[in-house]
């Protein structure tokens, strides 16, 4: 398994972000920091884009210099995946460079719905209220498949507004972690 912790210098929300201090620290260092933490079997890697990024990061994780054109992580996983020396894990996970709390079980998580079946997994929680208004949080839809009760997301949001009617009553609406798991046919490109 190989994580992948995407990290973009340029959010169009909140420039540099990765730099961003918290406790004295940049952000990316944090999520770094909590990743290793979780002592997975597994390698971490940064897929950066700016080279304060890697500065920032430092000594703590390999980085990987990507494409400045990629308009999502899952974009810099794919393009670290199919780099000849990570080509052919059993899997892969991103873990969004935003995220300095993440704890083991939401990594955790969307590894046992990969391994239940599929080729692409991912987590949320329950939609809190404040999380519903906070057009900073992504919501997703996900619609339950009745035969093997797997949940499908179909549809990403910010804003409440955007989530729009529910396709169907077996839709649960919930606060996406930022935590994805790939199988190789996923990220082949």
């Amino acid at each position: 398994m190989l994580v992948v912790i995407p990290a973009r210098l340029d959010s169009s929300r909140f420039p540099r972000k990765m730099l961003a201090l918290i406790a004295g620290e940049p952000l990316i260092r944090h999520t770094v920091r909590s990743v290793l933490a979780m002592n997975l079997d597994a390698e971490v890697v940064v897929a950066y884009d700016h080279s304060s990024i890697e500065r920032a990061v430092g000594a703590l994780a390999p980085c990987i210099r990507t494409s400045t054109a990629h308009r999502s992580g899952t974009e810099r996983v794919i393009e670290v995946a199919n780099l000849s020396v990570f080509h052919g894990h059993d899997m892969y996970v991103n873990v969004q460079g935003d995220l300095p709390f993440i704890t083991k079980p939401f990594v955790e998580a969307a590894v046992e719905r990969l391994l239940a079946g599929g080729d692409i997994s991912t987590v949320f929680t329950n939609l809190t209220k404040d999380a519903e208004v906070n057009e900073h949080r992504v919501k997703l839809v996900a619609l339950e498949e009745e035969e093997t009760e797997r949940l499908w997301v179909v549809k990403f949001a910010r804003s409440g507004a955007e989530l729009g009617d529910l396709p169907s009553p077996h839709c649960e609406v919930g606060e996406h972690v930022g935590v994805y798991a790939y199988r190789q046919l996923a990220v082949d490109m």
